[in-house]
């Protein structure tokens, strides 16, 4: 098998490291810091470098620009051990020459998935020359190969990057890929909130919440691929008209269990909308999309005194900015997202972003759900104004309170017998 280099001043986190890479045969040669990595380096070959970024003596970047001089990427992979809180060092080691990095704590499984993948790419010398540089980009299009993933049909897009069902070649799973755009390699504060991103959605295991697999940089991209939930969106099923009752309840009390799940992590989503919650075949809903999340201590993925969110279903405390971001914008967010799902119509909709958020902040009284939906129970449309009225202190904020008015409304409904289309 392979000869790894393994640099960290963390002896636990060695041994670790060396029992991982062990049990697929590897052989391990273990160093402190940069300054002993270089030393071994020249004591014989080495296929692979895993190198932590912060260490004395030399650390991870300063062993990259060093071990660059004399080993092109595609000869010897590089792959920094960072904390994704640290997100400046990710950065400084990628441009220093790094193919790749890994985020502590790691997964073992992720750890020798990623080093096989790299071995699997490494050219000889010999081969250099009529071989890409693998940090040449790539571009994504169905059929294309990124880090092992077979990338299939493009499923949306944005300002900064693409999404694509794909296949992960080694075990033949679909993946859900986000493509970073080339140019936000470029882009020192697009690629922090990428980033920060990063370091939150790969801790989360919440019910409801679409679940983190893989990230890094290959093919001059950055990615991140997050579990494919098979279904339609809310927002794709509004297309056909507005979602049936016992669907519209269910999504309603398992979105408020994610972000009850979400406020005990400290986090809100703010971009919780139609498009963004997945229903599957068995009705079971899940909430994409976390570009938009923060911390509740304020550690913003965007900049501040932007307006965040998407305009009709943001809370009127946080346009004013007399409030932040917090659980009761996330169930303010949701109750919009349930009377749009009920009525097939959103409650604010202006001319353009200036009027809509004008027509939130202007509001005294809830939407009014009775006038589009009279053939409502009162109990239902009672719980929608109570998570969408305007002032937030007569507002229900407590998202497990809010789950359990939904589970009570949905026992005493019908639950469809009939196979929900995907």
């Amino acid at each position: 098998m392979a000869r790894v280099l393994i640099a960290d001043d963390d002896p636990s986190i060695l041994r670790l490291l060396e029992l991982a890479l062990g049990q697929k045969g590897h052989e391990v040669v273990r160093c402190e810091d940069g300054a002993e990595a270089l030393v071994a380096m020249g004591e014989g070959p080495i296929d692979l470098v895993l190198s932590d970024v912060q260490m004395p003596n030399m650390d991870g970047i300063a062993l990259t620009r060093a071990l660059r001089q004399d080993h092109p990427r595609a000869q010897l992979p590089i792959v920094l051990l960072s904390a994704l809180s640290s997100e400046d060092d990710v950065l400084r080691g990628l441009e220093a020459g790094a193919n790749d990095y890994l985020a502590k704590p790691c997964p073992l499984g992720v750890l020798q998935a990623k080093v096989g993948f790299h071995l699997a790419g490494r050219l000889p010398a010999s081969e250099q020359k009529t071989q890409p540089d693998p940090g040449q980009a790539v571009v994504p299009q169905d059929g294309a190969i990124l880090a092992g993933y077979r990338l299939g049909e493009r499923l949306g897009a944005g300002a900064v990057g693409e999404v694509f069902r794909a296949t992960r070649l080694r075990d033949g799973r679909s993946v859900a890929l986000k493509v970073l755009h080339a140019n936000v390699n470029e882009d020192r504060d697009l690629l922090s909130r990428y980033f920060r991103e990063l370091a939150i959605v790969s801790n989360l295991e919440l019910p409801h919440v679409v679940r983190f697999l893989d990230s890094g940089f290959s093919g001059g991209r950055y990615f991140m691929a997050m579990e494919l939930v098979e279904g339609r969106s809310a927002g794709e099923r509004l297309k056909d008209g507005a979602l049936p009752l016992y669907m519209t309840l269910r999504l309603g009390a398992e979105v408020c269990q994610a972000i009850a799940g979400l406020a005990d992590k400290g986090l809100v989503h703010r971009d919780i909308k139609p498009p963004n919650v997945v229903i599957d075949a068995s009705g079971s809903s899940t909430l994409v999309d976390f570009g938009l999340v923060i911390r509740q201590d304020g550690e913003h993925l965007t900049g501040t005194n932007e307006v965040v969110g998407t305009p009709s279903y943001i809370a009127p405390e946080v346009i004013l900015g007399s409030e932040d971001a917090g659980p009761a914008s996330d169930l303010y967010a949701l109750g919009i997202t349930v009377f749009e799902c009920l009525s097939a119509q959103r409650p604010y909709r202006g001319s353009d972003l200036r009027d809509t958020l004008q027509r939130i902040v202007r509001a005294r009284e809830a939407p009014d759900l009775a006038r589009l939906r009279p053939d409502l129970p009162q109990g239902i449309r009672a719980l929608v104004a109570s998570l969408t009225v305007p002032k937030l202190s007569k507002r229900l904020t407590d998202p497990r309170a809010a789950e359990e008015a939904f589970r009570h409304l949905l026992d005493a409904q019908d639950e469809p017998t009939t196979k929900i289309p995907v």
